[in-house]
């Protein structure tokens, strides 16, 4: 009956609020239950923010990342991959909430100790030049922008292959940086791609 009053897209969209909802309900009672040493190893606080960033709930989402990273950082060291992947996350919830100045000195850290301990085209170097260009290009610094969408774009080519989702969203970065700078021959085979 719902789905005539609403329409099935609008149906789905509020029964999908709603288990959303429900499971950051179920998370929350689930933390606070959980003794300190479990907490500081368990992904169920990075899970919960990470679904309160895909709901909207910004705010929310914040003390539970930089819990997760000063847990992390605790835990398992400032060179640790999972250390790395939470400075990441946190950078990302920064440009998502337009703290852009906060959000930089963040990757620039994990990009350090990234060249410091991992490969040139370990992922999750990739995925932090990946979202420092994200940052340069929010920032209108297009230009610094370009050479790390090209480097994460030719790194998951290399590793991961050209159909690999991971692929296809550095190639639609990719081109979409360059309509941005107005290069659209450049651009429009990538966006076909």
């Amino acid at each position: 009956e719902l789905e005539h009053d609403v329409g099935y897209e609008e149906c789905n969209r509020l029964v999908s609020g709603l288990l959303q909802e429900a499971l950051i309900f179920q998370a929350r009672e689930a933390l606070e239950r959980m003794p300190g040493n479990e907490r500081k190893t368990s992904p169920l606080q990075n899970n919960m923010a990470i679904l309160l960033m895909d709901m909207g709930q910004l705010q929310e989402a914040r003390p539970l990342l930089e819990e997760r990273l000063r847990l992390r950082r605790e835990t398992l060291g400032g060179h640790h991959p999972g250390t790395l992947i939470s400075i990441d996350n946190m950078a990302t919830l920064l440009m998502d909430m337009g703290e852009l100045q906060e959000a930089k000195p963040l990757l620039e850290e994990g990009l350090r100790v990234c060249t410091e301990t991992l490969g040139d085209r370990h992922p999750t170097k990739l995925t932090l030049i990946n979202s420092m260009a994200g940052l340069l290009k929010l920032m209108g610094e297009l230009q610094e922008a370009r050479p790390l969408c090209e480097e994460v774009l030719r790194g998951r080519r290399e590793t991961l292959g050209d159909r690999h989702r991971s692929t296809l969203e550095s190639i639609n970065n990719m081109g979409l940086l360059l309509k941005l700078m107005g290069e659209l021959r450049e651009a429009r085979p990538l966006l076909e791609e």
